[in-house]
């Protein structure tokens, strides 16, 4: 199969595209998905987790794309629902990473892309359905919470504040105004993507271990 392009990744995932890719997946990916929606992490910081980097509530990961900038470690915090289903993993892990394929061997960037691009042409998604628009889901859906842009760069693990002034802070704007047009109010969070119980919910990673 013929590799798909990389594309631009300037819009957020809906929270519409983005369930029914987690209602299409198996529970090889899902996890995976549901890690880049609820944290906002950079694809690749997902597919080499490893087990050593995660704490209770966050991971901590020491080689990252703006350790050379910041000094520090990317620090990423953990919502109840992924702290629920890391404690899952956890008892059923077989490797020192995270997030493993069908081998039992962690995600490659091309297999991940490919894996997507499939869900995207079975569910008949936009074309510009991409992983790492769940990254610009997060970043929105912080926005429309209310953090200020510091925090929002902080969660992200941007070095500056440019990215989410002018990516960020445009979307959520973006989708401001457009519910404002049709007459519905924003709702936070709720507007981008659902409650933490949602989540929960929704996660069948979590229902299965109930």
């Amino acid at each position: 199969m013929e590799k798909p392009r990389p594309i631009s990744r300037c819009r957020a995932l809906t929270e519409t595209e983005y369930r029914a890719m987690m209602r299409a997946s198996d529970l090889v990916v899902k996890p995976l998905l549901f890690a880049l929606w609820e944290t906002g992490c950079r694809p690749k910081e997902a597919r080499t987790l490893r087990w050593e980097n995660v704490r209770e509530e966050k991971w901590v990961l020491a080689k990252q794309k703006t350790i050379r900038s910041t000094g520090k470690s990317r620090v990423i915090y953990l919502t109840a629902p992924m702290r629920k289903m890391m404690d899952v993993r956890r008892r059923k892990r077989t490797s020192e990473y995270m997030f493993l394929n069908e081998d039992g061997k962690p995600w490659t960037a091309n297999a991940l892309r490919l894996r997507v691009h499939r869900l995207k042409e079975k569910l008949g998604l936009a074309d510009d359905v991409c992983v790492y628009r769940a990254r610009h889901a997060f970043g929105t859906r912080s926005i429309l919470k209310g953090n200020d842009v510091l925090t929002t760069a902080v969660l992200m693990g941007h070095s500056s504040l440019d990215m989410v002034s002018s990516v960020y802070v445009h979307l959520a704007n973006e989708q401001t105004h457009l519910l404002n047009a049709v007459g519905q109010e924003v709702d936070g969070a709720d507007a981008a993507a659902g409650d933490g119980a949602a989540a929960l919910r929704a996660c069948p990673i979590i229902r299965a271990a109930r």
